[in-house]
């Protein structure tokens, strides 16, 4: 299944979910590991995209409150 431009594949027989880039090459390492249902899946995948692109100089997130 795609959700957001990830693909959400169940891995064998076992009853978890991995996430992989739609395109060429790896997911981003936040989103490495498996996943217990296509839902957890998603939410790491909202969560991701919901920081992406905020860090700014010296590693600290835009808006956190702490810069």
């Amino acid at each position: 299944m795609e959700y957001q431009g990830y693909k959400i594949e169940h891995v064998g027989t076992f009853s978890l979910y991995k996430i992989k880039n739609k395109g060429q090459g790896p997911a981003p390492k936040a989103l490495a590991g498996y996943y217990q249902t296509v839902n957890l899946a998603q939410k790491a995948i909202d969560g991701y995209l919901s920081t992406k692109g905020k860090v700014v100089a010296n590693g600290k997130i835009e808006g956190d409150g702490k810069g």
